[in-house]
């Protein structure tokens, strides 16, 4: 869809329904101001942007998922057709498809009509929209049924929206709140480019519900789911070894965690953020994260607190402050110990008792203390499932580090180089990275062994991560 020979209000109101925003989240979107977005709807066809703002309109158009320019073509079509000749359509004439494609006509926010008849009127009015949406998706169902769920997925979306009206419903709402557990149940088991493909797609849908009118009540709850997926994309991009994205998805669950007023999950975008420090080899920069964590998080015996503190602990093994990081442990041992036994069930967003006993063979391995890291290292490993990946490779890349304390360098670049090439490369980037840590590590003679050589030219041929 080509943008407009001459944007006036009227079409600027169509791409405003086919992006499906509203008044004042599409005057944001194009950076003016909402009264200006208002005097265009109002003036419709008898008023023409400048042009600059010309410019504006056409870039939107043109940077629009290809769904929102195929809605535009189709307002267009749809007004051009039932426009009679020699007719000039109103300004304020409704605007075919705002129903359908979830957009207000008004930021005003009005309460829902108290008249039963009013409310009846419009369940009526939604029968032909439910109908157009069923209608006009029919060949995408068709082909979603086969091959791609996605069509499939957006129309039982758009029928959510509808059947709510604009609020969101308690079962829309339970649906959001278990999400991020279901993400996290999969982390080990997905790649994580697969996972920040679906998660996208969920963080553009509760994009747009935040541009719409709520409760206090549910936009809190929005804002909590927000600050859980923004927290996962974080944890998926850093598994792929991209810390500056993931850094920028941490301070974004922050954001969220802040507006929900929820102090917990901030504390553990702030913990998350501190680990990926840790794994890029900064634990100072780690331990200023983790301190703030640490402020908001409390005492209170929860996953987040106990992997802050077996993190400080790692900090401080990192920095050669023995006794701090033993006392960090310590301390977390306890705190693990005291959390509910629902904590344990979320790998990503809570902690196991396998990442537990991983993380603290992780410590033992920075301080020299080989037996009790193995030992470890061992429980935790008994405890993944051969279809995961990411934990143990860490874990057995770990035992290459406390092969080369006890003097069998061998021996420690081989079980790298079998541990990275038995991780499919879809799931590599966190694995690939921390390989190139541990062969940075070795001495010089270390590197110019048979075994060093071939670990150097196995993380040769693998992507660099950012």
């Amino acid at each position: 869809m080509t943008a407009p020979e001459h944007w006036t209000g009227y079409e600027a109101r169509l791409l405003r329904t086919a992006l499906r925003l509203s008044s004042r989240a599409f005057a944001a979107h194009l950076g003016v101001g909402e009264r200006t977005v208002s005097k265009w709807e109002k003036a419709g066809r008898s008023t023409r942007p400048w042009p600059e703002t010309q410019a504006i309109l056409d870039t939107a158009l043109a940077r629009a998922s290809e769904d929102a320019r195929a809605r535009f073509a189709q307002l267009v079509e749809a007004q051009a057709a039932t426009a009679r000749p020699g007719r000039e359509t109103r300004p304020d004439e409704p605007v075919i498809g705002d129903a359908l494609f979830g957009v207000q006509q008004s930021d005003a926010g009005a309460e829902p009509d108290a008249d039963p008849e009013a409310g009846h009127e419009a369940g009526m009015r939604r029968r032909p929209v439910l109908h157009g949406i069923l209608v006009g998706a029919g060949s995408a169902l068709g082909a979603a049924a086969l091959h791609d769920l996605g069509p499939l997925e957006r129309v039982r979306r758009s029928l959510d929206r509808l059947l709510e009206g604009s609020g969101l419903g308690g079962s829309t709402l339970e649906r959001w709140e278990a999400l991020p557990s279901e993400y996290g149940r999969r982390y080990q088991l997905v790649a994580p480019a697969h996972l920040l493909d679906e998660i996208a797609n969920d963080l553009v849908e509760l994009h747009y519900l935040l541009s719409l009118e709520h409760t206090t009540t549910s936009r809190t709850v929005m804002c909590r789911v927000g600050s859980q997926l923004a927290s996962l994309a974080g944890i998926f991009l850093a598994a792929q070894g991209n810390k500056r994205n993931a850094q920028h998805w941490f301070h974004t669950a922050g954001l969220a965690a802040k507006e929900a007023a929820d102090p917990r999950l901030a504390g553990l975008a702030l913990v998350r953020s501190g680990i990926v420090w840790l794994y890029h080899g900064a634990p100072e920069r780690a331990l200023a994260k983790l301190a703030k964590a640490q402020a908001l998080l409390g005492n209170a015996p929860t996953p987040s607190r106990a992997r802050a503190l077996v993190a400080e602990a790692r900090a401080q093994a990192m920095l050669g402050k023995q006794q701090e990081a033993q006392r960090r442990l310590d301390e977390a041992e306890i705190t693990f110990g005291d959390m509910p036994a629902a904590a344990l069930g979320d790998p990503a967003l809570g902690w196991t008792e396998r990442q537990f006993y991983g993380s603290v063979g992780n410590v033992y391995t920075l301080l020299g203390r080989t037996a009790e890291a193995g030992q470890l290292q061992r429980q935790a490993l008994s405890m993944y499932q051969p279809t995961e990946h990411l934990d143990p490779a860490l874990i057995h890349l770990d035992e290459s580090r406390c092969l080369v304390s006890q003097g069998d360098v061998d021996s420690a670049c081989q079980n790298a180089v079998a541990t990275i090439t038995a991780v499919p490369p879809e799931h590599r980037g966190l694995v690939v990275h921390y390989g190139r840590s541990f062969f940075n590590e070795l001495s010089r003679g270390a590197r110019a062994t048979a075994s060093g050589r071939a670990l150097k030219e196995l993380l040769a041929g693998q992507r660099a991560s950012v």
